[in-house]
């Protein structure tokens, strides 16, 4: 179902130029085909940035939120039964600390990428 959606979802975001909702641009500079940025496209330009980067970006978000609470939890429940077994007193697990701060130095360089070639992209289409 993942893998289908992965064809469907960007094959119905992008062929409405094909039917007329939009244009797409030769650019000599760049030698490749690109979205045109005419003003009877508003329409469609908000569509295809609210869904190709502002839905994308939530969808990121909200899974990398979802598996540092996962990895948050089951490093909890790593320590908790640790010290139930070892009978020593709750303190801080440094290991604990470093999964989750490496959980987010990639959730946060993945959404930075991400933004980053969106932005990268938008400023070509202009040129």
């Amino acid at each position: 179902m993942i893998i289908t959606g992965s064809w469907v979802v960007p094959i119905l975001v992008c062929s409405p130029p094909l039917y007329g909702w939009g244009t797409i641009e030769f650019r000599y500079k760049f030698t490749d085909c690109a979205m045109g940025w005419n003003i009877g496209d508003v329409s469609y330009i908000t569509f295809l940035l609210t869904v190709a980067i502002m839905i994308t970006m939530i969808v990121i978000i909200c899974l990398y939120y979802a598996v540092f609470r996962f990895v948050r939890r089951s490093s909890r429940q790593i320590e908790s039964h640790i010290q139930v077994e070892s009978h020593r007193q709750q303190q801080n697990n440094p290991v604990t600390t470093r999964k989750e701060t490496r959980v987010i130095k990639v959730f946060v360089s993945v959404v930075f990428v991400y933004v980053l070639c969106w932005d990268t992209r938008l400023y070509r289409w202009y040129l």
